[in-house]
């Protein structure tokens, strides 16, 4: 009798984006190790410290890649962050937990954009330089809508390959120091897990399962 073939990443949980995890070892100071196991408690971590150091590692780290982002962008996602715990005052599962949160959450960040709006025409004339493969709308929100499905699709195929237990080809080619540098491949490795912890935070995997 034939089995029916699973399909890729079927039943399994996807993996850590970092991958196996490698030993090493610290000495903490007792406060902090006491300040992780309370934090492993609370946050449900079934009480691995481990897990919960890791966490906070990447969240410092990514708090440091963002130092060099835009202070604009910093402060748009400060206001949505705001807007985001209010409607959970009235939707404890978030914008995510009904149409109507949804919509609140799209009209106040739509709200937040039309008070930073520049003033003057619309014209694609400001990015089109009549080369590249973009093809500049005069409608804004289209070439949005177009850059938004790029990098969906690519963040798609970057958790795919990750929950295949494949390797991306961005992890794979060789570094030349002399040529990517150390920030290129910080900023690499950080679009790569970001990609795949995003994806998988807002449940926009295959079937809407993180």
């Amino acid at each position: 009798m034939k089995h029916k073939q699973r399909a890729s990443g079927g039943g399994r949980k996807p993996k850590d984006p970092s991958g196996p995890g490698v030993p090493f070892s610290v000495r903490l100071p007792e406060d902090v190790l006491n300040q992780l196991r309370a934090s492993a408690e609370n946050r449900g971590s079934k009480g691995k410290v481990s897990e919960e150091l890791v966490g906070l590692l990447r969240f410092a780290l990514s708090e440091k890649a963002a130092r060099g982002r835009s202070r604009h962008l910093q402060g748009l996602f400060f206001l949505i962050e705001m807007l985001d715990r209010d409607i959970r005052i009235w939707h404890p599962d978030g914008w995510r937990s009904s149409p109507y949160a949804f919509g609140v959450l799209r009209g106040g960040v739509m709200r937040f954009l039309d008070e930073l709006r520049p003033e003057g025409k619309i014209t694609p004339s400001d990015f089109d330089d009549g080369a590249g493969p973009v093809d500049w709308s005069d409608d804004p929100e289209e070439t949005g809508r177009f850059f938004a499905d790029y990098i969906l699709g690519n963040a798609r195929r970057t958790e795919q390959t990750d929950a295949e237990g494949r390797k991306s080809r961005s992890l794979t080619r060789d570094w030349d120091p002399e040529i990517w540098g150390p920030t290129m491949r910080e900023e690499i490795l950080r679009e790569h897990y970001g990609s795949i912890k995003a994806i998988r935070d807002l449940k926009l995997t295959k079937g809407g399962k993180p």
